[in-house]
């Protein structure tokens, strides 16, 4: 699955992807490489997707998303500090979000942490 996520990343990043979808790139391999247990992995690509977002003025579902990211990158680094702080930003995210479908995505990646 890791190799998948570099590789999704890679293309996208080939075929000139907006902002969006190279957040979403390396948000995935964040994701992959926390649930495989590889914390300085996901630490450095939740990163990413943390910078890109915050530097584009993306909002709504994918900045909620980034923040799980970087909760769930924390967990796995067993800083419950930052874990705790980044949940806080999510949930506070996912507060501006109408689309209750949207907003059920980035609840459930939450509640998986």
């Amino acid at each position: 699955m890791l190799t998948l996520a570099f590789v999704s990343r890679y293309h996208w990043g080939r075929a000139g992807g907006e902002d969006e979808q190279l957040a979403v790139g390396d948000w995935f391999i964040g994701h992959v490489a926390a649930h495989l247990g590889m914390a300085n992995v996901a630490a450095r690509f939740s990163g990413r997707a943390l910078e890109r977002v915050r530097a584009t003025g993306i909002r709504g579902w994918l900045l909620a998303s980034v923040y799980e990211g970087m909760a769930r990158a924390s967990a796995c680094l067993g800083d419950a500090a930052e874990r705790s702080r980044y949940e806080a930003m999510a949930e506070e995210a996912l507060d501006a979000i109408d689309d209750p479908e949207e907003r059920e995505v980035v609840e459930e990646q939450l509640r998986s942490i």
